[in-house]
């Protein structure tokens, strides 16, 4: 069977499609219960694996552990960089990778726009960074655009690499896909945060709170 080609018409180049195993893995707060369990429903649409981290416990929680997903629990805040290196750390210790695996670094309330462009960014981009644009939906209708809340490019997936540090808390992927900006490429799907849906994240008057939430990026 021939391997699939995709022309690059802004290139004028042929890319060749590479076959990639794609782990997604998202670190899930103690009280986001309901957005991992469709945090997970939504990656199993393009995923192989997906692994949600639990902070802030020794052992998962039943509802957690009932997850279609490898479920660890870490007990950290999530407040410092080094929390943040500690969570993945303790799913991944000393594993190293085959060169065929992507990782895709997730936060909860993330979701993919659309589920079969996210293979089809992977794999005929060997070796890069991918990135997407973050929207942050309110309602049904509409999408927050002011101040710290427009919409942004940022980087989601890339090889496996040992060695995950960040310099702050609230980033979700490693600082080496942030200073690798000449391996980005821009994805075909976009990522929408659906976190401030939730009601839990309103003030009285249905108006959606603006200050950023302790282990959340919101650049």
């Amino acid at each position: 069977m021939p391997v699939p080609e995709w022309t690059n018409c802004s290139m004028g180049s042929t890319l060749k499609r590479t076959k990639r195993r794609i782990l997604v893995s998202i670190v899930v707060l103690p009280d986001e219960e309901v957005l991992a369990g469709e945090a997970v429903e939504d990656a199993y649409r393009y995923a192989d694996e997906v692994h949600v981290i639990q902070a802030g416990r020794s052992t998962p929680s039943r509802a957690f552990a009932a997850m279609s997903s490898f479920v660890h629990a870490i007990p950290v805040s999530m407040t410092s960089p080094r929390d943040r290196s500690l969570a993945y750390r303790s799913v991944w210790p000393t594993r190293e990778y085959p060169a065929d695996v992507v990782i895709m670094f997730l936060e909860v309330g993330y979701r993919v726009s659309d589920a079969d462009a996210v293979r089809t960014s992977i794999e005929f981009n060997p070796g890069k960074v991918i990135t997407a644009m973050r929207y942050f939906q309110w309602d049904l209708d509409f999408y927050r655009v002011d101040g710290r809340y427009r919409p942004a490019r940022l980087p989601v997936a890339a090889s496996a690499k040992q060695g995950v540090h960040w310099v702050s808390p609230v980033q979700t992927v490693p600082d080496w896909m942030w200073s690798s900006r000449d391996a980005w490429v821009e994805a075909s799907f976009d990522i929408v945060d659906v976190t401030f849906m939730d009601a839990g994240h309103r003030w009285d008057d249905g108006q959606p709170k603006l200050e950023a939430m302790p282990g959340r990026v919101y650049g």
